[in-house]
C-alpha cells in the first residue's frame, strides 16, 4: 500500500525513470519474470515489456494463475497501445489487435463474458467486421456469444460474413 502512495504521488517522469534503473540494476541478476515483466512495463520500455508480459501469460495457466495471465494480457495491451502506430488508413498496429484478441480468449476461458465481449466489440469498431483481423475478432465475439447462450446470458445471430465465411455473434440483455 505504501509503493500504491508513493507512486501515485510522484510526476510520472519520475516514477518512469525509477522503474528504469531498478530495470538496469536487476538485468544480470535472475528475478523471476513476472517482475522482470512489471517493471518493464512500468518503465514503458513497450517491446521488452510486452514480450515479458506474453511469456508470463503463456505460463500463468499452467500454475493455476488465470487471473495472472488475464493482467499480464491487459498490461501487454496497454504497452502495445503506448507504443502502437496507426498506418495510412487510422487502422490500430497488428501488435494492438494480436494482444487484444489473446485477452479476450483468456476473459472468455476464465467466464468472464463481459468483459470479453466489451474488448471485443472495441477491437471490431477498430478495424470492421469485414477487414480479415475483424474476421479473427468474429470469430472470438462468437465464441463469447456461444457461452453466453450456453449459460443463459444470451443468443447467438448472424453478425456478418466475409469469403464465404460467417461469423456470428450477439449479445441481448
Amino acid at each position: 500500500m505504501i509503493l500504491e502512495v508513493a507512486e501515485a504521488s510522484m510526476p510520472a517522469a519520475v516514477r518512469r525513470e525509477m522503474y528504469a534503473r531498478a530495470c538496469d540494476l536487476v538485468e544480470d541478476r535472475s528475478i523471476p519474470i513476472d517482475v522482470r515483466a512489471r517493471m518493464t512495463f512500468h518503465a514503458e520500455r513497450n517491446l521488452e515489456a510486452m514480450f515479458l508480459l506474453e511469456q508470463v501469460a503463456e505460463r500463468a495457466p499452467a500454475r493455476g494463475a488465470a487471473e495472472s495471465s488475464i493482467e499480464a494480457l491487459r498490461l501487454a495491451l496497454e504497452a502495445a497501445r503506448r507504443d502502437s502506430r496507426t498506418d495510412a488508413e487510422g487502422r490500430p498496429s497488428e501488435v494492438v489487435l494480436v494482444f487484444g484478441r489473446k485477452l479476450g480468449d483468456a476473459l472468455l476461458r476464465a467466464g468472464r463474458l463481459v468483459e470479453a465481449d466489451s474488448l471485443l466489440r472495441e477491437l471490431i469498431d477498430l478495424v470492421g467486421p469485414e477487414s480479415p483481423d475483424g474476421m479473427l475478432i468474429m470469430r472470438g465475439l462468437a465464441r463469447v456469444a456461444r457461452a453466453e447462450s450456453q449459460s443463459g446470458e444470451g443468443h447467438v445471430v448472424q453478425a456478418g460474413a466475409l469469403g464465404g465465411l460467417q461469423a456470428v455473434a450477439t449479445r441481448t440483455r
